[in-house]
C-alpha cells in the first residue's frame, strides 16, 4: 500500500509503501538526498565558542571553540591555511635564511620580488644585481654578465664582465679569453 507524506523541509509530497507484513510504515522523512543534507546541515548543534582571536595575516576576528583537554598554552594565530601561507613569506618563514641561496648551476640567487625580472619565487642573480648596481639601469634579458676568473661565487665588480649578447660571451670564449 502507497502512503503520501510532506518532506520535513521542502513540503512536496513523499510516497513511500507499507511494509509487506503491514505492520510497519516506512516513511522518508524527506524527498530527496538535497532536503535531508539542508535538515542535518540546520539542526547541526555545534559547540559554543570558547577562544577569541584575531588573525596575524588578515586582521579577521575569529572565535572558535577548543575541547578541555586541549593544550591550554595553544592560541591559534590564523583564520585559515591560505592565510598561514601569505603571513609566512619571506623573512616571516621559519627557513629564511636571509634571502641568499646557491642555485644547481652554482650561482647565487637574491630575493628581490619587486625587480622586473625575478624568477616566479622572486629571485634575481646576484651577479646580474651588482652589473645593474654598476652602470645604473637594469640589464636586458638579453645580456650576458660572465664571470672573469670562472668562479660562481665570485660576484665582485671587478671581476663581472657584461656582454650585449650570448654571441657576443661565445666569441670572447671562442678566442681563448
Amino acid at each position: 500500500m502507497i502512503i503520501e507524506l510532506k518532506c520535513k523541509v521542502c513540503g512536496k509530497k513523499v510516497k513511500t509503501r507499507r511494509s509487506p507484513a503491514g505492520l510497519k510504515i516506512s516513511k522518508p522523512k524527506y524527498c530527496s538526498q538535497k532536503c535531508n543534507g539542508i535538515n542535518k546541515h540546520n539542526n547541526k548543534k555545534g559547540a559554543t565558542p570558547n577562544v577569541f582571536y584575531y588573525c596575524l595575516s588578515c586582521g579577521k576576528n575569529v572565535a572558535t571553540y577548543r575541547s578541555p583537554s586541549a593544550r591550554k598554552s595553544y592560541i591559534p594565530k590564523f583564520c585559515s591555511l591560505k592565510c598561514v601561507g601569505l603571513f609566512q613569506k619571506g623573512s616571516n618563514n621559519p627557513a629564511w635564511k636571509g634571502g641568499k641561496y646557491k642555485d644547481s648551476n652554482g650561482y647565487i640567487n637574491i630575493f628581490m620580488p619587486d625587480h622586473p625580472y625575478t624568477n616566479v619565487k622572486g629571485y634575481i642573480y646576484e651577479h646580474r644585481f651588482i652589473v645593474e648596481q654598476t652602470i645604473g639601469r637594469y640589464l636586458l634579458p638579453k645580456e650576458v654578465v660572465h664571470h672573469i676568473d670562472g668562479d660562481k661565487k665570485n660576484n665582485n665588480p671587478e671581476n663581472l664582465k657584461l656582454f650585449n649578447s650570448s654571441s657576443e660571451h661565445l666569441k670572447y670564449h671562442n678566442k681563448g679569453e
